[in-house]
């Protein structure tokens, strides 16, 4: 059956109305996810502290032995534990807050999003360290890293693929993601890529961190990701995310991208 020409353009006009419709609530909730990541982005905190007796119990696995994740085999030595808690500041509401109270309009109060167990190594002939880390909340998958550590510099080497790109990553931090291996293939492959890294950015890596070093790195990270959401619109947001898809992903290696 044929539709009169009257009707079929109303059709068409109806499908074009539609169409237009759902692009654009499609576009609005993009645009209120882009808000979302950015506004937790630039509150984002987190709180570093030694195992509790829960935690200490996690880390009683064997994956987290020296001898069960091979790290022994390979020279690395027992260096300490600690717990990174994730979080953002948000603003908390005190209505009912009597008239003393410093700040009756609202303040920030840190909420936890995730906690994560580090268990760290040393290998003192090599110059690295090695964490064997887990998420309490979110991946129950321990993961295996192996850093080494120059002036200004870190270069991590990490089992498993790159799911998305870093907000926080900068341009002397480095890493690459080295699929399925073994620590032992890791590990190698990981002073290899190290070497080539210090012969372009003519570096000259150190001696491996103490706690406290790496402490800060994690304090430094996190600045770096509220400075990235304080610095984005949710269209330059959109924009980085569209870019970042299209980049080779498997390896950052920021002011020496292209030099390797």
């Amino acid at each position: 059956m044929k539709l009169p020409p009257e009707n079929f353009g109303r059709v068409l006009v109806c499908a074009a109305f539609c169409g237009a419709w759902l692009l654009q609530n499609k576009w609005r909730i993009i645009w209120q996810e882009a808000q979302q990541k950015l506004a937790g982005w630039r509150e984002y905190e987190i709180r570093i502290e030694m195992p509790d007796v829960k935690v200490s119990e996690l880390l009683k696995r064997e994956v987290f032995n020296l001898e069960a994740n091979g790290l022994d085999q390979l020279g690395f030595e027992y260096l300490g534990d600690y717990v990174t808690t994730l979080g953002i500041r948000e603003v908390q509401s005190f209505s009912h807050a009597p008239l003393s109270a410093p700040d009756a309009a609202g303040s920030k109060q840190f909420t936890p999003v995730d906690f994560v167990v580090s268990r760290v190594f040393v290998h003192k002939g090599y110059g690295c360290i090695a964490f064997v880390l887990a998420s309490v909340r979110r991946d129950p998958q321990v993961h295996l890293q192996i850093a080494s550590k120059a002036d200004g510099w870190t270069y991590t080497s990490e089992i498993g693929e790159l799911t998305g790109a870093d907000v926080g990553r900068s341009s002397h931090s480095l890493k690459s993601y080295h699929g399925l291996v073994s620590a032992d293939q890791l590990l190698k492959a990981h002073l290899e890529r190290r070497a080539q890294i210090a012969q372009a950015g003519s570096l000259s890596w150190g001696a491996p961190p103490a706690m406290q070093e790496i402490f800060a790195e994690e304090e430094k990270y996190a600045a770096s990701v509220r400075e990235f959401g304080r610095s984005r619109s949710p269209f330059s947001l959109l924009i980085w995310e569209y870019q970042t898809k299209r980049e080779v992903h498997g390896e950052w290696l920021g002011d020496l991208r292209g030099k390797i």
